[in-house]
């Protein structure tokens, strides 16, 4: 009963946008072996996933996970991206037209 009313009365805290926030200062740090673009378009993708499963519907949350991955691609310049980053972006894209979340319920 305690850990009830303790957390009802804590403000309580958008996940979302917690993770969104920590990711994108993970795509403002320079690229490094520590910090591949694979790795980062896959934490994108599993951010976009987690969204698509828990707000439901909330299509500006999908924008943003998407336009965070336009601007982590605009970042990598010209050069070609690799078989694992290609396979994310395609992951990426098609991960709201493969999710029940977006349809609308008959």
């Amino acid at each position: 009963r305690h850990l009830q009313t303790k957390s009802m009365a804590e403000p309580s805290v958008d996940t979302f946008d917690l993770l969104h926030h920590h990711l994108r200062q993970l795509h403002a740090r320079p690229r490094s072996l520590a910090t591949p673009i694979a790795s980062l378009l896959e934490v994108q993708h599993e951010l976009l996933l987690f969204t698509l499963a828990l707000h439901e519907g909330d299509t500006s949350r999908v924008d943003m996970v998407l336009a965070g991955t336009v601007d982590l691609l605009s970042q990598h310049g010209t050069e070609p991206l690799n078989t694992a980053s290609v396979a994310m972006v395609l992951n990426l894209l098609a991960a709201p037209l493969t999710q029940d979340a977006l349809v609308s319920k008959v």
